[in-house]
């Protein structure tokens, strides 16, 4: 879907995902001119600081711990997606 010049407002992905990582998936995002700027949060279990830093580097722009509450979710999104 990225890919296919389709616009999307937000992506949502976890850290710990099989056949590759959050954090993985977020730089091969980020090498899509398309999808540069695109606002990105990530949901994970981890609170290691190194996995943070990390985030930080590569422009996450929210991070969501779980388990996660429905609002939580929708206030992260209203702060992040542009109106």
């Amino acid at each position: 879907v990225l890919k296919s010049g389709k616009h999307v407002d937000i992506v949502i992905t976890d850290l710990n995902m099989p056949n590759m990582d959050g954090i993985t998936f977020i730089w091969e995002i980020r090498k899509l001119p398309e999808h540069v700027f695109t606002p990105i949060c990530m949901l994970t279990t981890e609170s290691e600081q190194a996995k943070l830093e990390e985030g930080e580097y590569i422009s996450i722009d929210a991070w969501l711990n779980k388990p996660i509450q429905p609002v939580n979710v929708v206030n992260i999104v209203k702060q992040i997606v542009p109106s």
